[in-house]
């Protein structure tokens, strides 16, 4: 039988040496892949993250009217300060578009990939922030006011003739300090606004407080009562007031106007259980959210309703000549500071007299302004950026704003 030798060559050793290098190229290529790799990611993570604080920041600066150069600082702020982005970082307001716009930037040393010449590991990102008008919002009173309906020279009240009227008239600020630091007895009347049996607005004279209805209400009854039980149960009004509607309202909309005096709006405990304003805890006054609206369509009217959603059954037309409806257009939303609740002609709950009077109802008493036994009293603020219960950036300018990113 035919032997098979093999025989192994001494010029064979070491074949494995070449293999061996190559491979361990791959190892350290993979290996700055996955590490450096994921240091890049996570400092693209960091950076958008610092970018995006940063503008949001900004913006609600930009809310309160703030300098261009505070805003600026602010966004640098949280975004480098707070959130670890590099120095390198810039912010910028531009205040013809309202956007605060913060490039981040955020560098490592590389673990693997210095091997290769890349000694740092850099990422970047942007993001744009602005303060809008809300156009969707689910914490509303069941009232809603004409958008400028200004207590401006109370007895020419009409701002549909007007042309500089305007709802709000009080920092909410300068509001809340006037308020913490003057007695109930000289509270400042000027441009409070009650709501009553009619929707009055009253203004301090030197012959006491004056007080007129809304004729931009039209129908001439000046009641501003809507109906929301399209959008939530309006068996409980403490329920809608407290914690929002079953469904957002979407603006803008129409709503049907209600009938009559609401009697269980004015009862305190609507009004009692929310939270205090913070930084005013100690203070009997409550922030609350009233609809504005722009058109009002009387029962049987040709009113144009535009394109807008209808919390109605059927078209708008149909319901207001067959139902004899009549319904609010809302374009937006207003801050309102409650600061008293009368009830059978006595305070029940805020800011109160001696003799347990709330003070607008008190001195519209004196003033001989008939204004019911029901009353709630308070003032329309503005520089409030507020981000619950509300979003979007359609509505109009009424005192409320909502910081929301662009990009």
């Amino acid at each position: 039988m035919k032997k098979h030798v093999f025989y192994f060559r001494k010029f064979e050793k070491a074949q494995i040496l070449p293999i061996v290098a190559i491979g361990m190229v791959a190892i350290i290529g993979l290996a700055a892949i996955l590490l450096d790799g994921g240091v890049l990611m996570a400092n693209r993570r960091a950076a958008q993250a610092a970018a995006d604080a940063g503008a949001l920041a900004g913006a609600r600066l930009s809310c309160l009217d703030q300098s261009a150069s505070d805003i600026e600082a602010e966004a640098l702020k949280y975004a480098v300060d707070l959130n670890n982005a590099d120095p390198s970082t810039t912010a910028s307001y531009d205040s013809s578009t309202g956007l605060v716009t913060v490039v981040a930037e955020k560098e490592q040393d590389s673990w693997f990939a210095r091997i290769f010449g890349e000694d740092t590991l850099s990422a970047g990102a942007s993001a744009s922030a602005g303060c809008y008008s809300p156009s969707a919002g689910q914490r509303v009173l069941p009232i809603a006011f004409w958008y400028k309906s200004a207590p401006k020279k109370a007895s020419v009240i009409d701002c549909k003739t007007e042309g500089s009227c305007s709802l709000v008239n009080w920092d909410f600020t300068t509001l809340m300090n006037e308020l913490s630091s003057t007695s109930a007895a000289n509270l400042p009347l000027d441009d409070i606004y009650i709501v009553a049996e009619s929707t009055k607005v009253c203004e301090k004279t030197s012959g006491g407080i004056v007080c007129a209805g809304l004729s931009a209400n039209a129908s001439g009854g000046n009641r501003s009562w809507i109906d929301l039980s399209t959008v939530g149960d309006t068996s409980n009004l403490q329920k809608i007031i407290k914690y929002g509607l079953d469904k957002p309202i979407y603006l803008p909309a129409w709503i049907s106007a209600g009938s009559g005096k609401v009697t269980s709006f004015f009862k305190a405990d609507n009004f009692e259980g929310l939270d205090p304003i913070p930084g005013y805890e100690g203070m009997e006054a409550r922030l609350v959210i009233v609809p504005v609206y722009d058109m009002y369509c009387d029962e049987g009217s040709t009113c144009q309703p535009q394109d807008d959603p209808v919390y109605d059954l059927g078209s708008i037309h149909y319901y207001l000549k067959n139902n004899n409806k009549s319904a609010y257009r809302l374009v937006g939303f207003a801050p309102f500071v409650l600061t008293c609740v009368t009830k059978n002609h006595k305070a029940e709950f805020g800011i109160s007299m001696q003799g347990g009077k709330c003070p607008g109802y008190y001195y519209a008493e004196q003033s001989q302004q008939d204004i019911g036994k029901d009353a709630i009293e308070g003032y329309f603020v503005d520089g409030l950026p507020v981000d619950m219960f509300f979003w979007g950036t359609e509505g109009v300018d009424a005192g409320l704003q909502v910081i929301s990113l662009s990009d």
